[in-house]
């Protein structure tokens, strides 16, 4: 539901429709599918501008990763 949220809320600050993919002669209007690519294109070209640090916190939780390795 956040994710459809924020994907209508990035479509209300477009200047312009994005291109419909599938364009007739009897809608004019943008589908929600059209919104979602152009924001999917948008992200893969710049992200969120924010560049996150590298955390000195390894990515696994070694108490799990041993469990884990104990019950296999």
């Amino acid at each position: 539901m956040m994710a459809t949220t924020l994907t209508w809320v990035y479509g209300q600050h477009l200047e312009k429709a994005p291109p419909r993919r599938y364009a007739t002669q009897e809608r004019s209007e943008y589908a929600f599918a059209d919104l979602r690519r152009a924001l999917a294109r948008d992200l893969s070209n710049e992200g969120f501008g924010i560049r996150c640090p590298d955390s000195p916190k390894s990515p696994q939780n070694t108490l799990i990763s041993r469990l884990l390795a104990l019950a296999a």
